[in-house]
């Protein structure tokens, strides 16, 4: 029987009216970006064909349902652990089954909305997973691995938020799901702007990704995928830069969208000792595997661009299965809605896959991939529109980025082995030049141009003896880069060249070993160490670490942590070739540090956590410039290209190094986050940071550093409606984010430019940075799809942050750089 009533009519309406926006909006990227009749044919023929299944009525009424699946295994071996109890509940519906012979459990046909889980097996920890959400556009597959604890009388009870779960406490770390990437506000689907709201996390500018963690340069992180170093992975890299060129760690947006991710992790500080060439966090990203049964798909359209997912298995004769997507940018459009980029013409596209093929006997492989390009070009203004002295230039800047890997897993009776070979490679390329005077044979012009390329393998073996877990492994890294800048001046009725090139190429090579014994009910024990040998310049550290966790009780643990580690900082300044091969700065090492961390946990209940984090951090073997009464340090670089026009490098002398390794810095503070995971439709995380970030000059003077914002207090929240009617559930999400953040700090002008070696570096400070952000969502499920119209507002009060100074010879002054004010995304996505 067919129903039918006013309100299903009046969301007809508005579902007609959205359909014609949505026209007019694809009609204006086509006149604005000049695109073929036929691709935006094909753009129409796919939002209207999508929205169909979203605007027709159903001949059959039946509720919306969703399956739930996965498998549960041995966290130490990855054995498949058979008669596992997984129980569900979700408002009145509880419902309770047992893992197969294949250690698979599922659900099927289960009422839309949010669920928990608790996981229980005899002689194991137990785990209880909330924020489930379930959708009919999509089955929600969830691997889970328990830790085996026999002498455990009360099981301790693990809360994880819909991911990968592991029942195993991890200290500064903060994990990152794909469903809390697609709640909280202003994200733009990128894992890195997710975890600013987490504590001792600072973002540098609203434009860019790039963040400084515990008082630590952006420069200090590094980049992983499926565990291995890889290089810078984001789009339009010189966004928010004061220099506007690439910078080492950050861009714009994030190259994989937020559709191939599974669980990231962000190391803040004492990393795990598989965790090498890294001083101030680790982003690990890790994608998920398409869904093996059912093919489903994704389609996505907004203000920001277009995006198209879609994944499934490859036949029914095979488990193997495959996940791709691919996504293209309108930024435009915002200008065109009066968003300010500084009148830049912004575009980006990208392509991400990932395959995963299991077999009987070899194991698990996965072939993966990324790879995308994006541009900003300016062009000069006419004369009399000319304000700032960017206006007087033609600036254009491309960047192309690529990732290529190999992963492998196989279980060897209680052991598990995995392995990971990925290649990336990065160019950025920065061309700018002022207008040509009268006489002016050559004109005025800078260009940078940065290739990077990483090889980088690991394999390692978990290997669970008895009563104890071993695991040791090898991580291998072939590191290249290169690297030119020219600029002409002219002068005096004469042009000045002036060129920078060279390249430097080196392995580290870190065997590795970790120890973790549970040496009573209460009290665990985790020792083990690295050896980072780095080839070019041959020097080689041990590195070790130790952590103690003491549980009071199923919910409450105190854990203590410290471990040592080295960075290839700045691969530019530490060893490079100029002109005629000549070696700058010879002999300088690798910068090392000691992170120590003391962290309290508690589950005040199933639903929230409360963490205490406080934290040292002492780094050494910075390199100083050699002259007396010198201040500087190579540990305020911020930006890539910061070491350009310095005169730091080395003299052009061969063998004669104007660096030195005898430079410390001290990183100490508090983090604290109260995380109530959703329930009952509510949800918030507060954080906050209080720190202090020094370092010592060459004559032992000690300084705040650039990075030295003193605090950063964090307020994400959000309540969501559920209403089911007799064909469709519907949610309605409001949620919100405040930061208030102390400013960053820099170093008074003298004339055109801050003097480097100020005997007062870094004693101003910004203003302090505030900025708050919304998201409203409005989720349609049908039987066979979910649509979901989202409104994301970032800076939703328009206030003005302070970015940086700079001299502008328009002005003839010192100007401030200004970040971005409002900035709104609409976007429509389907399911099915």
């Amino acid at each position: 029987m067919k129903v039918s009533t006013r309100r299903d009519t009046y969301i007809t309406r508005i579902i007609l009216n959205m359909l014609h926006r949505i026209k007019k909006l694809l009609m204006s990227i086509q006149l604005s970006y000049r695109l073929s009749p036929k691709f935006t044919i094909f753009l129409l023929s796919l939002l209207f064909s999508s929205l169909g299944l979203f605007a027709q009525k159903d001949k059959v009424q039946v509720l919306p349902t969703q399956t739930i699946r996965g498998e549960i295994q041995d966290l130490g071996s990855h054995q498949l652990l058979v008669g596992a109890t997984v129980e569900l509940w979700k408002d009145s519906v509880f419902i309770g089954t047992t893992t197969d012979e294949k250690g698979q459990y599922r659900f099927d046909k289960l009422p839309l909305g949010r669920y928990w889980m608790e996981v229980r097996f005899l002689g194991y920890e137990t785990i209880v997973i909330n924020e489930i959400l379930l959708e009919s556009g999509k089955e929600f597959i969830q691997d889970i691995w328990l830790r085996e604890n026999p002498e455990l009388l009360n099981p301790i009870i693990i809360t994880a938020a819909g991911r990968e779960v592991e029942a195993l406490q991890k200290l500064s770390a903060h994990t990152i799901t794909v469903e809390e990437t697609f709640r909280f506000p202003a994200t733009f689907n990128d894992p890195v702007r997710l975890a600013m709201s987490y504590p001792g996390v600072v973002s540098l500018n609203d434009q860019a990704n790039g963040i400084s963690i515990r008082g630590n340069s952006p420069n200090a992180m590094q980049w992983r995928l499926e565990g291995v170093e890889i290089v810078n992975p984001n789009h339009l890299s010189n966004a928010g830069a004061s220099s506007d060129r690439a910078t080492l760690n950050g861009g714009g947006v994030n190259i994989l969208s937020a559709q191939m991710l599974g669980t990231s992790t962000l190391w803040t500080g004492a990393f795990p000792v598989e965790y090498g060439n890294a001083l101030g966090g680790v982003m690990d990203m890790r994608l998920r595997k398409g869904n093996d049964e059912e093919h489903e798909f994704t389609a996505k359209i907004g203000l920001i661009g277009l995006t198209l997912a879609a994944e499934g298995p490859f036949s029914d004769s095979t488990d193997a299965s495959f996940l791709i997507n691919y996504r293209y940018s309108f930024v435009g459009l915002l200008t065109s809605m009066g968003v300010d980029f500084g009148d830049e013409e912004i575009n980006f596209q990208d392509l991400s896959f990932n395959v995963n093929i299991p077999t009987k006997k070899a194991g698990e492989f996965s072939l993966f991939g990324m790879g995308g390009k994006s541009k900003n070009i300016f062009e000069r203004k006419d004369s009399a529109d000319v304000e700032y002295e960017k206006d007087l230039l033609n600036i254009r800047f491309d960047s192309k980025m690529g990732a290529i890997g190999l992963s492998h897993k196989l279980g060897i009776g209680s052991s598990f082995w995995t392995s990971s070979l990925v290649f990336s490679a990065s160019q950025n390329e920065w061309l700018s030049d002022f207008p040509a005077a009268p006489d002016q044979i050559f004109v005025d012009g800078e260009s940078d141009n940065f290739e990077r390329k990483k090889l980088s393998f690991l394999t390692n073996m978990d290997r669970k003896l008895k009563g104890s877990h071993l695991k040791y492994g090898l991580g291998i890294t072939y590191e290249r880069t290169d690297f030119s800048s020219f600029e002409a001046r002219f002068i005096s009725g004469i042009t000045l060249f002036d060129e920078h090139f060279g390249n430097l190429s080196s392995w580290i090579i870190r065997p590795y070993v970790n120890w973790r014994k549970e040496l009573t009910s209460k009290l665990e024990l985790q020792t083990g160490a690295g050896l980072s040998y780095y080839t070019f310049p041959k020097f080689s550290y041990f590195e070790p670490s130790f952590q103690l966790t003491y549980k009071f009780n199923e919910k409450e643990s105190l854990s203590f942590r410290s471990s040592v580690h080295s960075q290839y900082f700045m691969p530019e300044v530490f060893a490079v070739d100029w002109e005629k091969f000549i070696k700058r700065n010879p002999g300088l090492e690798p910068i090392r540090t000691a992170h120590t961390v003391l962290s309290y946990q508690n589950y005040l209940n199933s639903k929230t956590l409360l963490t205490v984090e406080l934290y040292n951090q002492n780094i050494f073997q910075i390199p100083l410039h050699k002259k007396n009464q010198s201040t500087y340090s190579l540990i305020n670089f911020a930006e890539g290209t910061d070491w350009m026009g310095l005169g730091i490098l080395g003299s052009r002398l061969e063998g004669e190094s104007v660096m030195i390794n005898s430079g410390i810095a001290s990183n100490v503070g508090i983090d604290l986050s109260l995380h109530k995971f959703i329930s009952d439709e509510f949800y918030y995380l507060i954080s906050g940071s209080l720190y202090r970030s020094t370092y010592e000059d060459i004559d032992n003077v000690k300084h705040d550093t650039r990075f030295n914002g003193n605090y950063v207090l964090n307020l994400t929240t959000g309540k969501e409606f559920h209403k089911t009617k007799i064909t469709k559930t519907r949610i309605f999400g409001m949620n919100l984010r405040a930061v208030l953040a102390g400013g960053m700090r820099y170093t008074p002008f003298t004339g055109l430019k801050p003097d480097p070696n100020d005997p007062n570096p870094f004693s101003r400070k910004l203003n302090d940075y505030f900025r708050s952000d919304v998201r409203f969502y409005w989720k349609w499920n049908k039987p066979k799809s979910t649509a979901t119209l989202a409104l994301d507002i970032q800076n939703v009060t328009n206030r003005k942050n302070e970015a940086y100074y700079y001299h502008d010879v328009v002005k003839d002054g010192i100007v401030l750089k200004e970040q971005l004010g409002l900035i709104p995304n609409l976007s429509y996505k389907i399911e099915f």
